[in-house]
C-alpha cells in the first residue's frame, strides 16, 4: 500500500493495518509504524492464494498504549504484489468509518483525487478503523410483522440478524407473512448479510440452509446441489407435512368436530322430516273439510306452502348463521398442532363442498317439504270427511 502521511501526533509511533477476510476468519495485518511522507507499507498475507477478502483499514495504537492519537493521511494506491487493486479509493461511497466506533473517535474520510484522505483523531482506548464498503450502509429486507425496534413501523431500524453486531435495515416491502417463517420474520440476501455479518465475527460453522422449490421441482435436484457443494440432509414435501400432521390428536379432534356436525344436521333433517309427516293423515282431513266448506284448493296450496315454508325456512334462516357464529368463535379456540417456526396464523377457510354441500341439503329438503303441499291437497277429498 502506498500512502503519504502529513501529520502524525504526538507520543510513540503509531501503525497502519489491513484488517483481511482469509478462510473462515478474520485478521488484522500490520503494515508497519506510520512514517512521515510518502511511503511503501507492505506484509506478507499467508494463506490468501487463492484471494482474501479485504475489509478495513486501521490507525493502531503503539502497542501496550490506550493514548490520544492524531493522523492525517493519502492512501495513494493499494497493490497486490506488482499488480494493482481497484480498491475504489477515489469512490465517496466505497469506505466509511466503522459503525461500531466508540466514543471519542472521530474519523473524515473523502476521496482525495485518485485516492482517500483519511483524518484521524482518538481519546478511546480503541483502534479507529475505517471500512471497506462493500455491502450498503442499509441492507435491504422484506418485513413481515412489526420492525424488530421500539417503532413497530419504522422503515429503517439497527438490529443484529447474524452475529453479534446490529446491522443497518431498510425495509422495501412488507408482507403479512413469509414462507417457513410466519407473521413475524425479515427476509434478505443471504449473500449480502453474510459478508456483512463476518465482519462482526460471525461464524458459518453450523449454519444450515433450506432451499424452497414448486411442486414441479426435478427429482434429480437434491443430487445436483450435492454436486454443488449443498449436501442435502433431508427433503420434506407438501404432501408428507400433510399426511404427518393429519395423523396428530388435533387433526383428529377437528375430523371429530366435522362428524359430529354432519350427525347435527341429518338429526336436524329428520326432525324438520318427521314434523312434515306426523299427523300428515289428521292434516288432510282438515283441509278435506275445509274443502266441503267451499275454501278453493288453491288458496289451501298457498296456504300449506306458506306454512310449511315459514316453519322450516325460519329454522334454516336462524340455524345457519347461528351455526356459523359458533364455529367462529369455537374453532380459534381449539388447540392446533405446533409446528415450530414453519407455523403461520391459523386461518379457517370453508374449502371444498363442505359448506355448500350442507345448505343444498337443507335447501332441497325444504323445496321437497314445501313441494309436498300440492300432494297433500289434492288428497284432501270431500268424499274423505266422516
Amino acid at each position: 500500500m502506498d500512502a503519504t502521511v502529513t501529520r502524525r501526533g504526538p507520543g510513540r509511533p503509531m501503525s497502519l493495518a489491513l484488517i483481511v477476510e482469509r478462510g473462515a476468519g478474520i485478521q488484522p495485518v500490520d503494515l508497519g509504524d506510520l512514517v512521515a511522507g510518502r511511503h511503501a507499507y507492505t506484509a506478507a498475507l499467508p494463506g490468501c492464494s487463492a484471494g482474501c477478502r479485504l475489509l478495513a483499514l486501521s490507525v493502531r495504537h503503539f502497542p501496550g498504549e490506550t493514548a490520544p492519537i492524531e493522523a492525517e493521511l493519502t492512501v495513494d494506491a493499494v497493490r497486490d504484489g506488482d499488480a494493482p487493486v481497484d480498491a475504489r479509493l477515489g469512490d465517496p461511497d466505497a469506505w466509511r468509518p466503522a459503525p461500531d466506533a466508540q466514543q471519542g473517535q472521530r474519523l473524515d474520510v473523502a476521496p482525495a483525487g485518485t485516492g482517500l484522505g483519511i483524518s484521524v483523531t482518538s481519546t478511546a482506548p480503541g483502534d479507529p478503523v475505517i471500512e471497506y464498503a462493500d455491502t450498503p450502509a442499509e441492507l435491504p429486507t422484506v418485513l413481515a410483522g412489526p420492525a424488530p425496534a421500539q417503532d413497530a413501523t419504522a422503515e429503517a431500524y439497527d438490529f443484529a440478524a447474524l452475529g453479534s453486531t446490529p446491522d443497518r435495515w431498510r425495509v422495501t416491502e412488507r408482507f403479512a407473512a413469509l414462507p417457513g417463517s410466519g407473521d413475524h420474520a425479515m427476509l434478505f440476501d443471504l449473500e449480502t448479510e453474510l459478508r456483512q455479518a463476518v465482519r462482526g465475527g460471525f461464524s458459518l460453522t453450523g449454519v444450515e440452509y433450506q432451499v424452497w422449490t414448486t411442486g414441479a421441482v426435478d427429482p434429480g435436484l437434491p443430487a445436483r446441489l450435492a454436486a454443488g457443494g449443498v449436501q442435502p440432509t433431508s427433503v420434506h414435501t407438501l404432501a408428507d407435512r400433510r399426511v404427518e400432521l393429519g395423523r396428530l390428536a388435533p387433526a383428529l379432534a377437528l375430523r371429530l368436530y366435522l362428524a359430529a356436525g354432519a350427525i347435527a344436521v341429518l338429526l336436524a333433517i329428520g326432525t324438520l322430516l318427521l314434523t312434515a309427516s306426523v299427523g300428515v293423515r289428521a292434516r288432510i282431513r282438515e283441509l278435506a273439510a275445509l274443502r266441503t266448506a267451499g275454501v278453493a284448493r288453491a288458496v289451501l296450496r298457498r296456504s300449506l306452502r306458506g306454512e310449511y315454508a315459514s316453519l322450516f325456512g325460519l329454522a334454516i334462516l336462524i340455524g345457519v348463521p347461528a351455526g356459523l357464529v359458533g364455529a367462529a368463535l369455537l374453532l380459534p379456540a381449539i388447540p392446533l398442532v405446533s409446528i415450530d417456526p414453519e407455523a403461520l396464523r391459523p386461518a379457517y377457510r370453508p374449502t371444498g363442498w363442505w359448506l355448500p354441500g350442507a345448505l343444498a341439503v337443507l335447501a332441497c329438503c325444504l323445496a321437497g317439504t314445501v313441494l309436498a303441499a300440492p300432494r297433500i291437497v289434492r288428497r284432501a277429498e270431500p268424499k274423505g270427511v266422516r
